[in-house]
């Protein structure tokens, strides 16, 4: 993955992680997750961090289909 892609995929988690569902309550409450909080908390756009990257992926397939 190009880091110009990467730096988009992440773009597109931060801008849905911080929408909210319900007033007052952000998507990341969604995520049960621990393993791939870490990972998001834990990137630094070096590591190899593969389940931030499968949600990069996931997120740029929503934005193609929405």
């Amino acid at each position: 993955m190009t880091k110009s892609i990467r730096a988009y995929g992440e773009g597109l988690i931060l801008e849905w992680l911080m929408d909210e569902f319900e007033p007052g309550h952000p998507n990341i409450e969604r995520i049960y997750s621990e393993p791939l909080i870490e990972e998001l908390i834990e990137n630094d756009g070096v590591k190899n961090v593969d389940r931030v990257i499968a949600l990069c992926m996931t997120m740029m397939y929503r934005e193609e289909l929405y």
